[in-house]
């Protein structure tokens, strides 16, 4: 709708458009990846507050930094937080990606210590 001038200033005509509003999402949500002593492993894990991760993952560790911080979270007002538990595994995970899923893996790099091969001989 045309504004109707009648004194100079700023006028503003506002045109409806017919692109959708973005819709709010939570940003408060914290992500937390580390060793705890007991709970899932390798998963995410939606905890609400303090005494969830005490129930699941157990409570406040000298050796776990991972609980310290969860703590610390919700000490400062934090609500809502995804917690990945992880433990130390003497196995090596391979994970495809892209088009390198198609290729097979190749053999391992083998080291050879430099003292075999002296210069001079």
């Amino acid at each position: 709708m045309p504004v109707n001038v009648t004194y100079p200033g700023v006028y503003v005509d506002e045109v409806k458009s017919a692109v959708k509003t973005i819709t709010g999402v939570p940003t408060s949500v914290a992500a937390f990846v580390g060793h705890a002593p007991r709970g899932p492993v390798d998963r995410p894990v939606h905890i609400t507050g303090w005494a969830d991760y005490q129930a699941i993952f157990g409570g406040l560790r000298a050796n776990c930094p991972l609980s310290y911080a969860v703590y610390q979270f919700y000490l400062n007002g934090g609500s809502e937080a995804e917690i990945v538990r992880v433990v130390q595994d003497d196995k090596t995970v391979r994970l495809p990606l892209g088009k390198s899923a198609a290729r097979p893996a190749k053999e391992p790099v083998r080291r050879v210590s430099s003292s075999r091969y002296r210069s001079g001989r």
